[in-house]
């Protein structure tokens, strides 16, 4: 059966020196273009090579491909081989073997990646297009499928993959492999459309380098300046999420909404999840603020953690608070400049019990109960009493309100010396203590004082 190629054309040609020495680049250091290492290439052909697949670079000049001496049981030696224009052919012996690269270069898609990033890396050198997504749009479109291998036209370099069935997978599916036409882009990338609801595909310069599916997304993302791996994968983790938050914080006001009503709430998205905790990739404060009210509200408080105790949420809701809750780095983030729903429960302020001063009987009970508890505690609180409004209000016979200092007493309770005595003496002990409700510190010190009474007796 005739065999058939993929057909990708560069602008320039190839040298000798980029095919021939491991390492070889020109783009060193150009943090614009992707293939800098000067590895790409060789690899790409040397995984053709291991799985016999042709893979040809052409010039005007010269038709280059790679074939194979071996040198002992385990290894075999990568030898160049060229055909001139006046058909003769020449070979000459590479520094590497056929195994070079292998534990990174697996997937048969990395062939076709490679060479079509330098494709577009060479378009965009080149100033063919105004944009890197045209360059990318450009090259994908006038790639193509032949039936032979021919010189290229003067000033520019061809490259031809063998069609297998696995490589024309990848070519019928190109767009799941690169990205054009984002929906934001600025200088640290742009953002696209997922392609897969389930995954988070990540770019490089409009070209896939990793895909995340144990976390959420909001978008497919590309990162212009993320650092790689030889086998062009992202070094790290949270360099992608530092990234993405950079590009977040330059979207316009409608995408800050969007990612921060995603956000809510939401302890697996994966741009908060894997950011770094010692960085501060977040900017435009002003912006983000303004799209945080926008969204939801002037009376929206902000929360780091899903768990949030039930009077807390009840009582924000009889107020009319709503309670947004944010992972960091964005609740670090925003927590100076949006009220937090600790600084809300800190002062009660529109959290508090309704407290009363107590009077008539109310007044007469706690009076007379007050020389009693100071027999036993040292603390010195004040004790109000509360008219109660919500279901979790009439359950709650008393409250101390730490911030605050002061103890609260449903008026409910407060009818008799024997009915409000064990409210205020457990409150005491959370003045006194500190200590949470069936803590072994509010155990102790609660038998602790009832020792001391016996004794005293």
């Amino acid at each position: 059966m005739k065999k058939r190629y993929i057909e990708i054309s560069n602008i320039g040609e190839i040298n000798k020196s980029a095919i021939e020495l491991l390492g070889f680049s020109d783009k060193r250091n150009r943090t614009d273009l992707i293939g800098e290492k000067g590895t790409g290439l060789k690899f790409s052909r040397l995984q053709c090579l291991r799985k016999s697949i042709d893979f040809w670079v052409t010039t005007s000049g010269f038709k280059n491909s790679f074939t194979k001496k071996k040198v002992d049981e385990e290894n075999d030696q990568v030898i160049f081989k060229y055909e001139s224009l006046n058909g003769k052919t020449h070979y000459k012996p590479s520094s590497y073997t056929v195994e070079a690269g292998f534990g990174d270069w697996t997937d048969d898609w990395f062939i076709v990646r490679e060479v079509i990033q330098n494709a577009v890396d060479e378009t965009k050198r080149n100033r063919l297009c105004g944009s890197r997504d045209e360059s990318m749009e450009m090259v994908l479109k006038c790639s193509k499928i032949v039936d032979e291998v021919s010189f290229a036209k003067k000033g520019n370099t061809n490259i031809y993959i063998e069609l297998t069935p696995e490589i024309e997978k990848v070519f019928s599916n190109l767009d799941k492999y690169f990205v054009y036409s984002p929906m934001f882009a600025c200088e640290h990338g742009s953002l696209h459309k997922k392609k897969e609801e389930d995954k988070i595909k990540v770019y490089k310069q409009g070209i896939f380098v990793q895909e995340y599916s144990h976390d959420t997304g909001l978008y497919d993302v590309e990162c212009s300046s993320l650092e790689l791996q030889e086998n062009r994968t992202p070094k790290h983790g949270g360099d992608v999420s530092d990234e993405v938050l950079k590009i977040y914080s330059e979207a316009p006001i409608n995408i800050k909404r969007q990612f921060l009503r995603y956000c809510n709430y939401n302890k697996d998205s994966f741009e908060l999840k894997w950011a770094w905790g010692f960085t501060s990739p977040l900017s435009n404060k002003d912006s983000w603020v303004k799209a945080f009210c926008e969204e939801f509200g002037e009376k929206a408080v902000i929360h780091h953690d899903t768990v949030i105790q039930e009077y807390v949420l009840e009582k924000a809701k009889m107020h009319k608070y709503t309670v947004i809750v944010l992972a960091n780095p964005i609740y670090k983030f925003l927590k100076e400049s949006i009220r937090t729903l600790e600084d809300l429960t800190s002062s009660f302020e529109g959290l508090q019990y309704h407290a009363e001063e107590p009077t008539g009987i109310q007044a007469d009970i706690l009076t007379e109960a007050m020389p009693l508890l100071h027999k036993i505690f040292s603390t010195r609180v004040p004790v109000k009493i509360y008219t109660p409004l919500t279901e979790l209000e009439h359950n709650t016979a008393g409250v101390y309100l730490p911030r605050r200092k002061e103890i609260l007493i449903n008026k409910n309770n407060c009818t008799s010396l024997e009915a409000v005595l064990p409210v205020l003496i457990e409150e005491f002990i959370h003045a006194e203590t500190g200590a949470d409700d069936g803590s072994r510190a509010f155990q102790d010190f609660a038998t602790n004082k009832i020792s001391q009474l016996l004794l005293n007796k």
